[in-house]
């Protein structure tokens, strides 16, 4: 854009900085705006450089966020104008500020036409910039045909056919058919020999773009792509000599020209073409081993750019076994390098090629390097990418060293990404331990030291492994047992624990060490620091050992009896239940009820509805085009169980749907159990029946929020918004009010990656001593990651208010107390109805009034002076607005009846605007002077 010197435009840019406050800036836009409408009123008046003034002020007011409803047309007539800068500003505001919907977009696609048309080459390249950018469908029908003869026919300079190019693009993207002679196609292809490097790296995308959708040549484009390579790599003194960007010829069009050559197909027959295309990417390789030509990082960069895309097309080829081969080494140069992104674009590419049998084998030989940037490198991305690669490369043949590796890098990665390096080992484990038993020792190594990491899809997946799989029960039942004696351990473990020995203690019993008293002691002494959930499924386990050991019911009942009045009615309704199942059925009957698990079927099994779920941490960055993606198998497809997990990975819960059957109601916690707390545990076998206490909350802290009168202030005038907002708690609002009474669905969403436990919600019913009713109904104390739940409040208007209604809530998450004392959006206006009066009507009941103490008040503008916001807002307030009562056009009056229990309330308001002075003066009368006051109170908020 040329220089203005509008001195004007600069001067209220530097008022507009220096303003100290919001209240400020926002007089002195309101200023400006009421200046440009008086001098728009006098357009005759006004020549082309004040116009082009004005508007691109209005177009700086409009980036600061605030809207106004002048200046169209004169932005409209600037596209008229004979002079570029003018008709450049008014291509500026039809762009950026006026709507696709606009009355006013006849006359720009008119304007849009002629500038196509015209030959002038700056006005044709402002016309095609302004259709790439902006179009839609109706746009692109009407000049598609003439942007396509601006590009095949006439005398068109280059920059306007650059242009043109990439407006086809835009339009191409909105309407394929825009392009459907196939002719037009191949002039496209065409370009590709063009000497112009702007129309050549402009058209390669254009190209891009009708390769992947089948609408080439394909044979004639993969001619002239390899031979334009060809003479960048081979001839760069003959081709586009001028365009050496630190001694690299041409890289980003070289890049280019190897993405599109990965849409088109392989030649299978020997050819030139193809000889030509090996050639040029030797000779790519061949100058990854030449010294530098310079120590700029430019030119590495631009190097290794072009190496990285030629690797990548060397994949989707799959051909030619010794240039695989020499990538794969030129990766494995690239690793024992001094650069770090260098390091991590080529462990990136080596686990691309990872999918290639030839590359995979060649890789698998090489694994000290990556072990290495696994153990020693600093930058946890290069770290995280190594962990990646390392599990791609796993098989029967390596998975003891990689998964030593694996427990190696979780022991001091990053906390982000611990759980998903659990996960992973868990996946290997399974799909390469020809023994389960090694899967055993891993799981439990993973529940012992890795606990609070390990997800409910895991140890779920263990369980119904163990339980399908006779041969390892015995010894999983056994290693658990002995584990279980060395402290300190997390709750998850001791509810694996339980279930196995629940299940599977009998295979063990016959062991003096591990008999069925021993087992019993060995539960029940973590039971008094463990999680509802994981004391539910000890109670289970209990109730199973008096199936399976007779000769302990006394004891398992002294255990029934010691939690019969426990707080939890969770826990309480168990003991009841299962101590009075032992009293009144038989033997035989309760070996029924209480006999083993079944074997479970793999595909019903929860964990593949969790993987649908879950989402990455780390978003995968990858060479791999998407559409190549679709048409590729994975070679190295995972398990059944976890194959969707390492792509898709996070914290979840089991749905409703879940058919795997946890004793708990609830996914246990991952509560850690300190050493020291063993100290006092009490011996529950003893004669006396003691009272078990309930471990102290771990909370240290509590998190306090009192308000939300932001939020108010926007719900005031709409039905529905948000009503708070933090990083862990969301809470959307929907009402709904017809006269008296109303209805408000609160929708709580847990934004957290934890469960938000305790949620309780209170509304205290104080308000303006019981003028309003509020009933709710209990509503979900829990609220897992990521989920919503809603609780409806019905709201009764006793009598006129003026205090909104409370709601708090309190909720534990994260290891903290949070409190939150809010409002409702419950204020006077929801509970006035819209009424429609004529003139004789209203200036009676006006008069009726006079009685009555009038309240009045006069005050600035807080927010933009905009008529239809204004008249928007007051329809939000309840009033409805009547026309033709008050003879200046500028002031509203409304009218409105405000309904409770008792008798209805008239509401007439009348708002006085001076837009000059930014003022508003706003009186009301009621019958009752409270709802007055209260109106003028809310309606001063809004304006």
């Amino acid at each position: 854009m040329p220089k203005t010197g509008m001195h004007g435009l600069s001067l209220f840019i530097s008022d507009i900085r220096n303003c100290k406050c919001k209240e400020a800036e926002i007089m002195r836009i309101n200023k400006e705006l009421a200046n440009i409408r008086a001098k728009f009123k006098k357009e005759n008046l006004l020549n082309g450089y004040n116009k082009k003034k004005y508007i691109c002020k209005l177009i700086f007011i409009f980036l600061l966020g605030y809207d106004f409803d002048c200046g169209h047309e004169e932005s409209v007539s600037l596209l008229s104008s004979t002079k570029f800068s003018e008709k450049h500003i008014g291509y500026l505001f039809i762009s950026v500020v006026m709507s696709e919907k606009s009355n006013l977009m006849k006359l720009v696609f008119k304007c849009v036409e002629n500038d196509l048309e015209s030959f002038n080459s700056e006005n044709q390249i402002l016309a095609l910039n302004y259709v790439a950018n902006m179009a839609n469908g109706e746009m692109s029908e009407a000049v598609g045909e003439q942007v396509l003869r601006l590009l095949f026919f006439g005398d068109a300079t280059n920059s306007v056919k650059q242009s043109a190019v990439l407006c086809l693009l835009s339009l191409f993207r909105l309407k394929p058919d825009i392009i459907s002679k196939k002719e037009y196609a191949d002039r496209i292809t065409s370009f590709l020999t063009d000497p112009d490097l702007g129309i050549l790296t402009a058209s390669l995308s254009l190209i891009e773009a009708l390769a992947a959708a089948n609408k080439l040549n394909q044979d004639n484009c993969f001619h002239s792509a390899v031979h334009r390579l060809h003479r960048i790599m081979k001839y760069p003194s003959l081709d586009l000599q001028d365009y050496n960007y630190y001694f690299v010829q041409a890289p980003w069009l070289s890049v280019k020209l190897l993405k599109l050559l990965q849409y088109l197909p392989f030649p299978v027959e020997p050819s030139s073409t193809k000889n030509y295309l090996m050639e040029s990417i030797e000779l790519i390789f061949n100058k990854v081993h030449e010294p530098p030509k310079t120590k700029k990082i430019e030119h590495r960069n631009c190097r290794n750019a072009v190496m990285f895309e030629a690797i990548n097309y060397i994949y989707h080829a799959n051909t030619e076994y010794s240039l695989q081969m020499r990538a794969c080494n030129i990766l494995d140069m690239n690793l024992k390098q001094n650069d770090s992104n260098l390091r991590y674009l080529a462990l990136e590419t080596m686990q691309l090629l990872t999918k290639s049998a030839v590359c995979s084998d060649r890789i698998k030989q090489q694994l000290k390097p990556i072990t290495d940037s696994l153990k020693y490198e600093n930058d946890i991305c290069i770290r995280q990418k190594a962990a990646n690669l390392l599990y791609s490369l796993c098989d029967r043949s390596n998975v003891i060293e990689v998964i030593e590796q694996m427990f190696e890098y979780l022991e001091d990665c990053d906390m982000i990404v611990k759980e998903e390096a659990v996960l992973k080992i868990a996946v290997l484990a399974e799909n390469y331990f020809c023994d389960l038993k090694c899967y055993v020792d891993v799981i439990l190594k993973l529940l012992k030291f890795y606990c609070e990491y390990v997800t409910t899809v895991v140890w779920y997946r263990f369980i119904q492994l163990v339980t399908n799989n006779k041969e390892v029960r015995g010894y999983a039942a056994k290693t658990l047992f002995d584990a279980l004696k060395a402290r300190p351990y997390y709750d998850t473990f001791v509810a694996v624990a339980a279930y196995i020995l629940g299940e599977f203690g009998n295979l063990i019993a016959g062991d003096d060490r591990s008999n069925p008293n021993i087992q019993l002691q060995l539960l029940h002494s973590n039971f008094a620091f463990c999680s509802k959930e994981t004391k539910a499924m000890l109670l289970t386990t209990y109730i199973k050992f008096l199936n399976l050991f007779p000769e302990i019911k006394e004891n398992v009942k002294l255990v029934f009896l010691g939690n019969m009045k426990d707080s939890d009615p969770e826990i309480q309704q168990r003991a009841v239940e299962y101590s009075k199942l032992c009293e009144v059925v038989n033997r035989d009957r309760l070996a029924a009820i209480l006999d083993e698990m079944p074997s479970y079927k793999n595909k019903i099994f929860s964990v593949e509805t969790a993987f649908q779920n879950l989402i990455t941490k780390f978003t995968e960055t990858s060479f791999e085009k998407q559409s190549k993606n679709e048409r590729k198998e994975d070679s190295l497809e995972r398990s059944i169980s976890y194959n969707e997990a390492i792509q898709h990975y996070s914290i979840s819960k089991p749905t409703d749907s879940d058919v795997f059957p946890v004793r708990s109601l609830t996914v246990p916690q991952n509560t850690y159990i300190p050493g020291n707390y063993y100290d006092t545990l009490v011996e529950v076998f003893s004669s006396d029946n003691h009272a078990y206490s309930r471990p102290g909350s771990q909370s240290t802290s509590t998190l306090i929020v009192t308000s939300n009168e932001e939020a108010i202030q926007n719900l005031i005038w709409h039905k529905n918004g948000v009503l708070y907002e933090s990083n862990i708690l969301f809470i959307y609002v929907e009402s709904e009010f017809r006269k008296y009474k109303g209805s408000i669905s609160l929708k709580y969403q847990n934004k957290s990656f934890q469960v938000m436990e305790n949620f309780v919600s209170f509304f205290p019913n104080d308000n303006d001593h019981n003028k309003l009713q509020l009933r709710t109904k209990p509503n979900s104390t829990t609220i897992s990651a990521n989920e919503e739940i809603t609780q409806d409040v019905e709201i009764e208007c006793i009598q006129d208010f003026t205090c909104r209604p409370a709601l708090y809530l309190n909720f534990f998450c994260e290891g903290t107390h949070q409190r939150l004392d809010l409002q409702l959006p419950v204020t006077l206006n929801k509970f006035i109805e819209p009424i429609i009066l004529t003139y004789n009507q209203f200036f009676t009941k006006w008069n009726s009034m006079q009685q009555c103490k009038e309240y009045a008040a006069t005050f600035p503008a807080k927010y933009i002076m905009n008529k239809e916001l204004v008249r928007t807002k007051l329809n939000g307030l309840g009033l409805s607005i009547l026309e033709n009562i008050d003879t200046n056009l500028d002031n509203f009056v409304c009218a409105g009846i405000f309904y409770s229990q008792s008798l209805p309330a008239g509401i007439l308001l009348r708002l006085e605007c001076n837009f000059s002075n930014f003022m508003y003066r706003l009186t009301i009368r009621s019958i009752k002077e409270t709802i007055s006051e209260e109106i003028l109170k809310l309606t001063q908020l809004l304006l």
